[in-house]
């Protein structure tokens, strides 16, 4: 074999290799780009299914573990005639109340749906909603722990969440 002839022979051999990879190359990079596609599509699911819950501050020396919220009641001294009681008078215009649908901000990750009116460690975490979740408040206000807590209603069932984190549109 000459030497002009090893060239022609390397370039026959390397269009050989190339007919033969030819077959297989686009099928196989068409598999793998699926499979990666498949991969982000489900580690974005994840995600989203996966929100992580709001931080509730936990006090210190603050037990109410699973006792119902206290509403003050007085009435008139025994003896006294009653007062009269006034109507009951519609919330100001944007305020929460009970019968109204509200949504989880946006502001949040998530909100916490407890299982009474609190932070304490003990009051169990019923459920999480995501941001522009719907729910609807059933009861409340109640305080607790420096915030207002109303009892809602949402997809997930029916817990305690802070007022803060609810918004009306």
């Amino acid at each position: 074999m000459r030497r002009g002839d090893e060239g022609v022979w390397r370039v026959e051999r390397q269009a050989e290799l190339w007919a033969r990879v030819q077959g297989w190359l686009l099928p196989a990079l068409a598999i793998i780009s699926i499979f990666l596609v498949g991969m982000v599509i489900a580690t974005g699911l994840q995600r989203l299914g996966a929100e992580p819950p709001v931080p509730t501050a936990v006090l210190p020396g603050v037990s109410r573990a699973g006792a119902p919220p206290q509403i003050a009641t007085t009435g008139p001294a025994e003896g006294a005639a009653a007062a009269p009681t006034a109507a009951p008078t519609a919330p100001p215009p944007g305020a929460l109340a009970p019968g109204m649908t509200a949504y989880v901000t946006a502001v949040t990750g998530g909100l916490n749906v407890r299982a009474q009116p609190g932070t304490a460690e003990s009051n169990a975490i019923v459920f999480n909603l995501a941001p522009g979740t719907a729910v609807e408040i059933i009861g409340g206000p109640a305080e607790a722990d420096g915030l207002t807590w109303w009892q809602v209603r949402g997809p997930l069932g029916e817990g305690w969440s802070a007022g803060q984190y609810l918004e009306l549109r």
